[in-house]
Formats: structure tokens, C-alpha cells, sequence
């Protein structure tokens, strides 16, 4: 799947990648994903978030009051990192969405997917407590 991601997509994978082991967890889940958007300043995606006053700092500490810290990682385990099953919905959306634009994997696929994922009420304690 991640050769159907354009570089900037990947960037961000690799992000909540690093936010997930950051945490101590051997899984990436949405809420990393969403992480990792708000990790690129450059990204369209990013920016929409952060027009909306959605800080990264504050999202994480969010995220990791809500998910909690892991045992954490090491050696092989490590390597072993997988999506959960929401985390892989979205990339399969994702996928599905930018196969019949002919297209690849783009970080607003992503974000877009993610907002489906989220309930109104969830992405208040998922991003800022002050959101709404």
C-alpha cells in the first residue's frame, strides 16, 4: 500500500510511525495518523488544521491522555508495526478514493477519511477540548 502513496503521504505514515513508537505502542492507530498530518506544517491538510487553531502539541497530549502510554518497543517488535483496523480503513478508503481519481494516496485522502472515522463528539477530545 505504500507505493500508492505520493511522498508527502508517506512522510506523514512515517510520522505517525515515530509518534506511535514516541508513545510506546506497537500499532499505528487514527489518532496517530492525525498526529502525523499535524506534524506536516507544509502539508494542505496541516494547515486547515492549524486555520481552525488545532495545535500539535496540544493534540498529543490529547491523544495521549485519551490512548494512554504503551509498554513500549524494541528490537524485532519494533520493526512489527501495524495499523489497526480503523487506521487501515482509512488508508483503504484512502486507496479506493484516489484509485478512481486515478490518482494517488494524497494527505487530504487521508484527513478526509479520518474525519469519517471520528465522531463529532470524539474528535473534541481527540483534538483540543476547546475545539467547538
Amino acid at each position: 500500500m505504500v507505493e500508492n502513496l505520493t511522498e508527502c503521504a508517506k512522510k506523514v505514515i512515517m510520522a505517525a510511525q515515530k509518534e506511535a513508537r514516541f508513545v510506546g505502542h506497537k500499532y499505528i492507530s487514527t489518532e496517530h495518523i492525525l498526529l502525523g498530518i499535524l506534524g506536516d506544517s507544509n502539508g494542505l491538510a496541516g494547515k486547515i488544521l492549524k486555520s481552525y487553531g488545532i495545535d500539535f502539541n496540544v493534540s498529543r497530549e490529547q491523544v495521549m491522555k485519551l490512548v494512554g502510554k504503551g509498554g513500549g518497543c524494541s528490537g524485532l517488535s519494533c520493526k512489527d508495526i501495524r495499523f489497526t483496523f480503523d487506521a487501515k480503513n482509512v488508508l483503504d478508503f484512502s486507496l479506493k478514493h484516489a484509485k478512481s481519481l486515478g490518482n494517488f494516496i494524497l494527505i487530504n485522502y487521508l484527513l478526509l477519511f479520518l474525519s469519517l472515522f471520528f465522531y463529532i463528539s470524539s474528535i473534541k477530545t481527540y483534538i483540543q477540548p476547546n475545539f467547538f
